[in-house]
Parts: structure tokens; C-alpha cells; sequence
């Protein structure tokens, strides 16, 4: 039955009652229930209701079972659970809501609420086998033993073998049957309620069963997938999304587009669709393309122990693209067929990097997933995924599977088509959404306390119930000589109410604090030292998260930053910042821990929805800019995914912190407003293409005329801005200077480079003008040319027609351009790298320490690579003493003082300058050094490859320097060390340290684990648990 509205009105008091334990408000402070309301009163619906679809799936009638009364009842028996206001009742809740979770799909929940419940030595046989049912301890069998023992036996002795070792299922739904009847015979009306909830969970379960679904799915026998299937962590049933999968033929070899929301089991999916594949014989290579390092390194992790014990090879790479990547990939070369299974996990760069050197790699490659595969639009790295894709496309062969998987594409047709062609196999799974999630606003109108808004459903301008006297301005301890009163949380701070907040939930669960900057996260982090230095009246993040853990990610920070620093102060308290700039290391520590429950609270930036699996209950939302820019639906969608992890949690809370949203929501509705828009999946915009985008005029300009556009795009610096300056001064009432629109173009130049090596790669020996006609070929192969309008498609060929005739200018040999293409620069980069080489080779090829490279190569890699921040900053020769510290294998700590000892400065505003801070220094040694210029020194190393005099030069040493310009490692023990999986700068070279102090002399950190494995394992033990878990792999 359908809940009408008073049915919701007292779920609304059940649930505000819930929220109000939640928050940790004092029973004094609850909101009394409105007199002649009684929320047990829906006990009565809501049994009925599950009642009611439990009969239903125990006639196979699935597909009738109306999901909105299952999804209230188990909604509301969590809620009158969480609310204490039937505390006798609660084993019986907690047994309740977990059959109707698992009955409405959601397994993950049902899971968290059958660990609710206690044993209870008087529970009758049919309770205890309930249970049981729901907790899927199949190895562990109840014990039973009154009247309907006897029928109860062989059914739980049935589905606990069937699970266990794959029997058939053939007398189960005998037993059930047989079982049913007798309690409706001779039992209560409790049992047979509780009879008809075990009938259904059983056939739902035996319906699910990886044993029976997955021989089916995949075309494959029992036999075959026996030791996956009996492993201890393989999943035993399927979860709905991966049911999807199976009937969508993905098991099978099928390709296809997946929308799968996070939390939906998208891991376990993948590792499925790898075991399928291979133990079918389709293939013996597997490749899973992902946009972000941090995310490659999870699942490579994921899948290492997933093939734990198996002769499957799982291999990440190195970071640091070298041509030495083919010898890791001989055998996918196609010079012989490859014998162990192997799956490779690696970055569209790499990947990029890779087929630039052969295309052969493509040869044997049977499988290939492009996970987050919704970052076409991502700038620079959408053009080279996008790119990517469009070769892949045309080598692939027709026999191999594409797996394209993304939770939120909302043009998810275009994108398959564009892919897979006419007809593409789109498996849809949005609707299945494994937790519910709620979502709150901060109110705080006037000098009362703060209240909570919330909304269930649709996003109104009036709440469904509210939490009162949450937010409790606080007067902080002076320190020393102050007399100014400080009070925490400031009312005018979004980031004082979201630490606030999180502070107070952090004892039910892990917080996410999101920053729409890596400044505010760092702000709130120094914030919270701040405040309990002060005595704030709270108790801190550590006391609910591993005592062990935070002394071990303490001891990291320290590494990094000194005892000192702030970073180090909140890790001690519990706190923690993750963004683009928190050093790698410190990353993958932060997000095992996080996914380990061994720490409970993280600000963020955006850098949680990029597809890293952080489990948070709580997500609260700081603000929602980037800078100037709101962050887009699709990745708000994507964020709010991770609040509310399937498994661990049964809801998620969405809070709104800046109470000026809900509060100005009439007179200033604004961001009210802009809030519901990122609520609503529906508005999620679609995935378009970085490709098509450059030729959009940039902001600030209404249109422009094509082939200006074109010029402007395809000409070199000097003739760039000439062109601009001449579209200035013939139209005046541009509003925008010759500087900005010249800048604007410069970065859209950024991405044609990534279209000139694509077209050097594509020329091989043909003419020029066979290869113009052979252009269109290749422009109808991208994305950006499926999503255009005829316009837009014209203007894109004679993009790149412009683009070729400006490579032929300045390269006409092809077989240069095959070499250029290599080093992913664009044309002129390459050109000007070659012949800088040719010119100082000999010198070149004569040193060989870090520092004299570094002082050789560092002008060729200003002037081709550019940097904004060692162009600019003050003393003119601090970038380069910086960059000598970095490769040195200083710490930041030691970097820093450095550029304060140098009174290093950055120009601000047209005439002044600024003092450098760590912001500055992150950004210059993690991106410009640790990923720019590495790209640069591929490049030298890639012509001096290509020379043929002298025959004795040795890439060895300018190798090395790009390795540790990559890394930030001075010497090839600790790189080697890092390149095993201690990827942590800091951290491999104390392990590097050890080993000469034990007096290892090699260089191979595999080698030395074998006679000096004790003594780092020992030194491991005082740093977190991510890098002790890695040396397990050895």
C-alpha cells in the first residue's frame, strides 16, 4: 500500500526523533511529538507492506513487487530504530528493515542492518534462520531446534552448500514450500510472516547466486569458474548492478556504455568482466584506462588482491614515461603470444605514451575499460582521452570487448554511439542506488541556535522536518596578550559551520568536509588546530578513528613537513586535507585509511568524486565554487555518490553548511536555487568534448569569424599576437584586452598540441595530399565531430587541415614526425628539443649527475615547456635552486625554508608582489616539476635516442634525472623502491637509507627485500598501514 500523507507525516517525526540522537542533541532539547501522533502506529502499514512483497517474490513474481511501499517500509523500520522510540522492538526493526532492504535491492544495507542484531538465546528456529539468511555466514550454521526444526535443517543445509561449493538448488524451493505450508498450519501470525520474508529471501538469494548466474552469463561452466567463484573474498551472489551486466552479455564478451551509480559494486563488476574474459580464452590482456593517477593506483590495488594467489601478472607501470615501458610490455607486442594473464592499469597519458612508441601493443589486447569515462570535457587530458579513444578505435580489433563506465553521463546514447557504433549496447543501472541519502541545510537567522533543515524527497521551500539547536556558537580561550572576544563556529563562515557540523557527527561516522578550493581545505585543516588550541568544547576526529594509524600518518607528515607544521598538528587531532596538491604518498595513505574506517575525517576538493573510493557517511558542503565557476551537476552527483557507502551505511547525509542558502532562500533565492539544480540528477549536463570546445570564442566574446579562429589556433606565438592585436583594434567594443584574449588563446593552443601529435602519429609514410584526404577519416572518428553540428564539423576538418599544412611547415619529413610524435608535444616543441640536442649533444652526452643535467637542460625546458612561476618569481634564480632541492629528495619542510631564507616572492596585482607559501611550492614541484618538465626530458632522451653519432651515447643519466624530476627521489635505490609501490618520496628513501645502512650496495629494491626484508619491514611499522600492505606483494 502506498503511503498517503499522513503515513509520511509521521515518518517525518520518526525521522526528525532519529536525527536528533544523531546530532547528539540532549533529550531536554528534543522537539516534544505532536500530541495524538504516534509514529508506531505506520507498524501496521509497514509490516504489511513487506509482508505483502515477500509473498510476491516467493511466486516469481518479481516484476510486479511495487518498490515504493518496500522502499517506505524499510525506510521507516530503520528510522523507528534509530529514533528509540521502541526500544523492546529493536531486534525485530533491525531483522525487519534488512529483509525489506534486500527484498528492494539494496543488499548493502540489508547487510548493515542484519549486523544490528544480537543473538538472542529464546529467538525461535524460524527467527534465528532469518537471520541467518540475511547475514549470509554461510559457513556458520545456526543451531535450531523446535517444531519446525525439521523442515528448517535440510533448507538451511540446502542454500548454505549450494553458496558454499555450488550444489544444486533442485529440492530448496521443495523445502521451502513444505516449510510454508506447516507454519501456515499450525503457526503464529509472527511466523508466518517471518516464513514468507525467509521463502522470498531465499529465492531472491538462489536467484542471485554467483553460482548459478555467472556459468549462464559468461557462456561458461561451473567448473570453469569454481576456484573464482570459492575464494574467499569472491562474492557469492550478485549484487543488481552486476546482474545488469550479466544479462546486458558484458560477462559474454559483449561491449558496452555502463551507467553505474558509485557504491553499486562497480570494483567487483570489473574484476568479473576481467576473470569472464580471461577464462573464456578470449584474451590474455587486459587494459583499464583511468583519468587520475590516485584512482589507477586504487584499483590496481583492488585487483592485486582480488588475483591474490593466481597466476594473473596485475602491473600499474611507472610513472615516469620512458621508452623503457616497452621492455615491462615485451609480450604484448605480438612477438609472442602472451602466456600469464596480465592486467594493465595506467593513465590515458601512458597509454598515449605507449602507443606513440608501437601500436603493436594493440595487437593482442582483448579487453579494454575506460573507467570515469566522462572526462572528455576535462581540458588537456579530455583532448588526449578523447584522442586516445579515437586511435584505439581504429586499431582495436572488431573481435575485442570495449567497457566504457561512468556514473554519471547523461548523454550516455551519443557517447555509445560514438564508441561502439549503430546500435550500442547501453546498460543503464541510475535507478539502482544501493543507499539512500538525505539532505540537510544549516539555518541560522538570528542569535538563537542553529537548526538543520531537511528534505526526503523533492527540494521545496518548506523542509519535511527539522533538527533544532544543533549550531551553539562557542567563546574560545585567549591566547597571551588578546582581548578581542573569538567565538567558534563566525556565523559569516561557511567553513567554520562545515568544521562545526562535522565535529559534532564525526562520532557516527567518517565526514567529508567539501572545498570548492585546495586553499579552503588547507584553511579548515589550520582552522581546526586553531580551535583546540583554543579549548574548543569538542572531543577531536582521533578518538573515534585507529590510535595506530595516526601516529603512523603523524610520522609521515613529520617526514614531509617537520614537527611544526599544522598539517602534522591536525593529523595528530585526526584531521586530515585531500587535494590535487597533497603529495601522492600522503594520498594513497589518506585514502586507505579513510577506506579502512582507521580515520574518520577528510576536507576535500573535488578530488573525492575523481572515482577514489572514500566511504563517508557525512558529505558537507562548504560552498560549491571552484574559483569562479559553480562545480558542474554531473560532479556534484558524483560527490554526493560517496556519502552513504553501500556495506557500511544505510543513508548518507548531504548537508548544506552556508546557512545564507536556506535562509535567504525567498528574498534571495540564488543559491537556494542553485543548490536544487545540483540535487537533480536530471540536470546533470551532458559529456561533451575539450576538442570541440576550443572552437568555442573564448568568454568575453560573442563569436568570431571562422577562419580567424582557425589562424589564431594554428599559428605559432609571435603570429598569434599580431592577429589578436589587429581583431582588437577592428573591433573596439571587445571587451576584453589584447593580453587576456591572447592568453585565452595560448591555453586553447595547449590542447591543439595534443592534436598535432595525434596527426604525426596518424601520417606514417604517405604523401601530403594523400594524407589531407585521409584527414576527414580521421576527424570522423572523434567524438568532438559525432557531437557537432554540420558548422562545427566544417570548421573542425579545416582546424585540422590548418593543423597539418603548419606541421608539414615545419616538418615535412615523416619519419620525424613519426619521432616528434613520440614526445606528445606539438610540432614546434619537438622540433626546437631535436635540434637543441643535435646542438649540444656532445656535451650532453658527457654528464651524468642529476645536478649538471639539470643546469644543462633547465633553459630548453623554460623556453619549450614554460612555467608562469620560474618566469616569474623573485630571486630569478630560486626556480631552479628549488628544483635542485626537489631532485636532491628534500623535503617540503626543507624546500620552504629554503625560499624563506631566499625571501622568495610572486608578482600580485600589476605592481606589486607577494611572499611565496607552501600553495606555490606544491604547485611548482608536483605539477611543473613532477609532471611537466619530465615530459620535456622525454623528449631529449627520445632524440638522443634517435641519433646515430656518436654510437656510444648513454640515455642512462638523462633518464635517471627524469625519473627523479618525476619523483622528487635523489638516488635509483629509492626509485626503485617508489616505482615497487612505496610511492611515497619521502618514505622510499628512509627505506633506501636503511638498506645502505645494512649495507646493501645494489640498486634493485626487490633484490634487497630478499636479504634485508626484516629490517624494512621493521622501520615500516612506524608509517601507515597503505605501504606495510604493499610490501605484503612481495
Amino acid at each position: 500500500m502506498t503511503p498517503e500523507s499522513n503515513s509520511i507525516r509521521l515518518f517525518g517525526i520518526t525521522r526528525s526523533k532519529g536525527k536528533m540522537y544523531e546530532f547528539g542533541l540532549p533529550e531536554e532539547d528534543h522537539i516534544a511529538i505532536p500530541e495524538g501522533s504516534n509514529p508506531a502506529e505506520l507498524l501496521l502499514l509497514t509490516v504489511g507492506n513487506l509482508g505483502d512483497a515477500a509473498v510476491q517474490y516467493f511466486e516469481a513474481d518479481n516484476d510486479n513487487v511495487d518498490s515504493i511501499p518496500l522502499n517506505f517500509s524499510s525506510s521507516y523500520f530503520d528510522a523507528l530504530l534509530q529514533s528509540k522510540l521502541a526500544p523492546s522492538l529493536d531486534n525485530d526493526l533491525a531483522l525487519l528493515a534488512s529483509a525489506a532492504y534486500y527484498l528492494d535491492n539494496r543488499p548493502g544495507s540489508s547487510l548493515v542492518m542484519a549486523g544490528f542484531q544480537h543473538n538472542d538465546v529464546e529467538e525461535t528456529s524460524i527467527v534465528r534462520t532469518l537471520r541467518w539468511l540475511l547475514c549470509s555466514a554461510w559457513d556458520d550454521i545456526p543451531s535450531i531446534d523446535d517444531e519446525f526444526s525439521e523442515l528448517l535443517r535440510p533448507l538451511i543445509e540446502s542454500i548454505a552448500n549450494h553458496f558454499l561449493s555450488g550444489t544444486d538448488t533442485d529440492q530448496l524451493f521443495n523445502y521451502t514450500s513444505s516449510l510454508r505450508h506447516l507454519v501456515y498450519q499450525i503457526g503464529g501470525r509472527r511466523d508466518l510472516l517471518l516464513t514468507d520474508i525467509i521463502c522470498a529471501v531465499v529465492h531472491k538469494r538462489v536467484s542471485s547466486s554467483s553460482w548459478v548466474n555467472l556459468p549462464q552469463m559468461s557462456g561458461l561452466t561451473t567448473q570453469d569458474w569454481l576456484q573464482s567463484i570459492q575464494k574467499n573474498h569472491f562474492p557469492k551472489e550478485l549484487w543488481p548492478s552486476q546482474l545488469l551486466l550479466g544479462n546486458a552479455g558484458i560477462f559474454s564478451g559483449e561491449s558496452g556504455l555502463v551507467q553505474m551509480p558509485t557504491s553499486a559494486g562497480k570494483t567487483r563488476s570489473v574484476e568479473m568482466i576481467i576473470r569472464s574474459t580471461f577464462l573464456s580464452g578470449r584474451t590474455n590482456v587486459a587494459i583499464i584506462v583511468a583519468p587520475f593517477r590516485a584512482l589507477c593506483h586504487e584499483i590496481n590495488q583492488s585487483l592485486r588482491e582480488a588475483f591474490a594467489g593466481e597466476h594473473i601478472n596485475v602491473t600499474e607501470l611507472s610513472d615516469a614515461l620512458q621508452p623503457d615501458y616497452l621492455d615491462e610490455l615485451e609480450e604484448l607486442l605480438g612477438v609472442t603470444p602472451l602466456q600469464t594473464p596480465t592486467i594493465v592499469v595506467l593513465t590515458p597519458e601512458k597509454f598515449l605514451y605507449i602507443l606513440r612508441q608501437t601500436s603493436d601493443v594493440i595487437d593482442n589486447l582483448g579487453l579494454v575499460v575506460y573507467d570515469e569515462g566522462h572526462q572528455f570535457d576535462s581540458g588537456y587530458r579530455g583532448v588526449t582521452y578523447e584522442l586516445l579513444l579515437s586511435e584505439i578505435k581504429q586499431l582495436l580489433s572488431d573481435t575485442a570487448q570495449t567497457v566504457l563506465i561512468s556514473a554519471v553521463m547523461s548523454n550516455a546514447d551519443e557517447i555509445a554511439n560514438w564508441l561502439l557504433g549503430d546500435d550500442p549496447n547501453v546498460i543503464t543501472g541510475q535507478d539502482l542506488l544501493p543507499t539512500s541519502r538525505s539532505v540537510a541545510f544549516s539555518s541560522w537567522p538570528d542569535d538563537r541556535r542553529g537548526q538543520m533543515m531537511f528534505y526526503e524527497e523533492n527540494i521545496g521551500r518548506r523542509p519535511d522536518y527539522f533538527v533544532p539547536r544543533i549550531i551553539e556558537q562557542q567563546e574560545l580561550r585567549l591566547i597571551g596578550r588578546e582581548t578581542a572576544v573569538r567565538y567558534f563556529p563566525e556565523r559569516e563562515e561557511s567553513t567554520d559551520i562545515s568544521l562545526y557540523l562535522g565535529l559534532r557527527l564525526v562520532p557516527n561516522g567518517a565526514v567529508a568536509i567539501y572545498c570548492g578550493r585546495k586553499v579552503t581545505a588547507e584553511k579548515i585543516v589550520s582552522r581546526s588546530v586553531e580551535i583546540f588550541k583554543r579549548r574548543v568544547s569538542f572531543v577531536p576526529p582521533s578518538n573515534f578513528s585507529n590510535a595506530e594509524e595516526i601516529q603512523r600518518l603523524m610520522n609521515l607528515y613529520i617526514l614531509h613537513f617537520g614537527v611544526e607544521d599544522d598539517r602534522v598538528k591536525a593529523a595528530e587531532l585526526g584531521i586530515f586535507a585531500h587535494h590535487g596538491n597533497t603529495h601522492h604518498g600522503l594520498r594513497l595513505a589518506i585514502e586507505h585509511a579513510m577506506q579502512s574506517g582507521k580515520i574518520k575525517f577528510v576536507a576535500c576538493t573535488s578530488t573525492l568524486a575523481q572515482g577514489v573510493n572514500l566511504p563517508i557517511r557525512y558529505l558537507i558542503v562548504s560552498g560549491v565554487y571552484q574559483g569562479r565557476e559553480r562545480i558542474k551537476v554531473r560532479d556534484f552527483q558524483n560527490l554526493m555518490g560517496r556519502a552513504g557507502r553501500a556495506g557500511m551505511h544505510t543513508e548518507g547525509l548531504v548537508i548544506f553548511a552556508d546557512s545564507t542558502v536556506y535562509d535567504n532562500r525567498i528574498a534571495d533565492s540564488w543559491k537556494f536555487d542553485s543548490a536544487k539544480e545540483l540535487l537533480d540528477s536530471n540536470q546533470s549536463e551532458p559529456t561533451t568534448s575539450s576538442l570541440l570546445s576550443i572552437l568555442d570564442p573564448p568568454p568575453g566574446l560573442a563569436a568570431m569569424e571562422p577562419d580567424l579562429l582557425v589562424d589564431l589556433l594554428s599559428n605559432d606565438s609571435t603570429v598569434l599576437r599580431e592577429l589578436v592585436d589587429t581583431f582588437i583594434a577592428n573591433n573596439p567594443g571587445t571587451r576584453i584586452d589584447s593580453n587576456q584574449l591572447t592568453g585565452q588563446f595560448i591555453e586553447k593552443r595547449n590542447l591543439v598540441s595534443a592534436i598535432e601529435s595525434y596527426l604525426m602519429a596518424q601520417r606514417s609514410d604517405i604523401a601530403y595530399d594523400d594524407f589531407i584526404r585521409h584527414i576527414e577519416i580521421l576527424v570522423s572518428q572523434t567524438l568532438a565531430y559525432s557531437l557537432a553540428d554540420d558548422d562545427k564539423k566544417t570548421l573542425l576538418l579545416e582546424l585540422f587541415y590548418a593543423i597539418a599544412q603548419r606541421i608539414e611547415n615545419i616538418v615535412p619529413d615523416t619519419a620525424r614526425q613519426l619521432s616528434f610524435s613520440k614526445t606528445l608535444l606539438s610540432a614546434e616543441q619537438a622540433r626546437d628539443i631535436e635540434i637543441w640536442v643535435h646542438d649540444n649533444i656532445e656535451l650532453l652526452s658527457t654528464l651524468d649527475t642529476d645536478d649538471d643535467l639539470l643546469d644543462f637542460v633547465w633553459e630548453i625546458l623554460l623556453l619549450q615547456i614554460g612555467s608562469k612561476f620560474a618566469t616569474t618569481v623573485q630571486p630569478v634564480n630560486l626556480p631552479n635552486e628549488i628544483a635542485i632541492l626537489w631532485i636532491s629528495g628534500c623535503s617540503y619542510h626543507e624546500i620552504y625554508e629554503h625560499v624563506v631564507s631566499e625571501s622568495g616572492t610572486k608578482p600580485w596585482g600589476e605592481n606589486r608582489r607577494r611572499k611565496l607559501n607552501y600553495e606555490d611550492i606544491f604547485n611548482f614541484c608536483e605539477h611543473t616539476l613532477g609532471f611537466d618538465f619530465p615530459l620535456g626530458i622525454a623528449a631529449i632522451t627520445q632524440f638522443m635516442t634517435d641519433i646515430d653519432e656518436p654510437d656510444d651515447i648513454s640515455t642512462e643519466p638523462i633518464m635517471k634525472l627524469q625519473k627523479s624530476m618525476k619523483y622528487g627521489i635523489a638516488n635509483e635505490l629509492a626509485i626503485s623502491c617508489y616505482e615497487f609501490g612505496i610511492a611515497d618520496r619521502m618514505l622510499s628513501q628512509k627505506i633506501s637509507t636503511t638498506l645502505q645502512d645494512n649495507s646493501y650496495e645494489g640498486l634493485n629494491f626487490i633484490e634487497a627485500m630478499g636479504e634485508h626484508g626484516d629490517n624494512v619491514r621493521t622501520v615500516m611499522l612506524d608509517y601507515p598501514e597503505y605501504f606495510n600492505n604493499v610490501l605484503t606483494n612481495i
